[in-house]
């Protein structure tokens, strides 16, 4: 899956074939790019180098595009591009063209793309040329050819893309909140995780693993938490996933280090990995092990105290997008167990609700998850 801004391309599969079947441009723009279902036909006939993908606003499909890979060495083609004649208008004919050519970039094989419009179409002329591509003199049949070298777009680290900021939801809000009212929203509530002791106990798993699954579970589930800024480059970036770097304490030192655990979904594996990884992080000393990854947010516990509130005061001339999740000590007042949560990441990406969301799903998680 590729992600930029309002939009995501998908495989084509059985769930979604028959609406991009279903997909018909208007007369006036059906000379200018072949019917859906030819192309999902050619996809099948040369099913060695064609690629189809189905471009999602949400869950929603709203075009198709279909990749060449048979060009020639270090060339490809984005053969076939539309957006749905309702959906035209919208912004996702950018939004779905940038993260063609970003996809085409992750693949690291490719130095340069085409793509041709009918001449005529000026809007796809112009739609093209606004992403970067140029027209090259050359003609195929009918066709005007234009391209884009990849070789020169800025790195995108593996696993992310680039967000359009021109045509993202948040762009308002990125605005205002990193330019005019600069600042991060901190939130810390109370979440019930009677079962999950009550289960961490009777088996002897951890409660923190099992607890930092949870959280991070819920973090992967919702772009907000996902997104990373690139100060050098002036980018938004939107991970696939993203992984918790957490606290190990030394006791004697009384100080800690950073680790990372690498997610998945599946709980057993991400406990015995994290729980490998914990032990790995006693051995080591300073602020943070060396391999850091990019895509981490940051996890610490404080088993210590039970706290009512907690900020971690991130200068708001800095824009680090990425969730800061805390929690304390639990207690129980015999009926229940709670344990302080605390959230701190910048308003420009998340709101009141996006974090009050967060910690309902938590909980309902932890009340869900089954251990052992």
């Amino acid at each position: 899956m590729v992600e930029v801004g309002m939009v995501e391309l998908r495989k084509i599969d059985a769930d979604n074939y028959l609406k991009i079947l279903g997909m018909e441009l208007p007369s006036r723009q059906q000379s200018f790019v072949a019917s859906n279902a030819v192309s999902l036909a050619q996809a099948w006939v040369f099913y060695d180098t064609a690629h189809p993908f189905a471009i999602y606003h949400d869950d929603e499909p709203v075009g198709f595009v279909m990749f060449d890979f048979g060009k020639g060495p270090r060339e490809v083609e984005i053969w076939r591009f539309m957006i749905a004649p309702e959906h035209q208008g919208k912004g996702y004919g950018t939004a779905a063209l940038r993260a063609a050519v970003a996809w085409l970039k992750e693949q690291n094989r490719f130095d340069r793309v085409r793509i041709n419009y009918v001449e005529g179409n000026d809007a796809a002329k112009a739609l093209y040329r606004k992403v970067g591509f140029s027209e090259t003199g050359e003609m195929e049949g009918e066709e005007v050819v234009m391209t884009m070298s990849l070789a020169d777009l800025p790195y995108v680290p593996e696993g992310a893309c680039v967000i359009d900021r021109e045509n993202w939801e948040r762009k308002s809000y990125w605005e205002q909140f990193t330019r005019q009212a600069r600042c991060y929203a901190s939130i810390t509530g109370e979440v019930d995780v009677t079962r999950l002791t009550e289960q961490a106990k009777r088996t002897g798993y951890s409660f923190y693993v099992a607890f930092l699954y949870c959280v991070t579970a819920v973090v992967n589930r919702h772009r907000e938490f996902r997104y990373a800024y690139d100060a050098r480059t002036d980018r938004v970036l939107l991970w696939n996933e993203v992984w918790p770097s957490h606290l190990v304490f030394h006791d004697q030192e009384e100080s800690f280090t950073a680790i990372w655990s690498r997610w998945n979904p599946d709980f057993k594996t991400f406990y015995q990995s994290c729980r490998e990884d914990i032990e790995r992080g006693k051995e080591a000393r300073g602020h943070h092990v060396p391999d850091m990854p990019l895509n981490t947010f940051g996890v610490s516990a404080l088993p210590w105290l039970s706290y009512t509130s907690l900020d971690i005061n991130l200068t708001a001339d800095e824009v680090y997008l990425a969730p800061i999740i805390s929690w304390g000590r639990w207690r129980s007042d015999g009926s229940r167990t709670v344990l302080p949560l605390s959230m701190e990441i910048h308003h420009a990406v998340a709101d009141g609700f996006h974090i009050a969301r967060f910690f309902r799903e938590v909980e309902q998680l932890a009340g869900e998850l089954k251990l052992g």
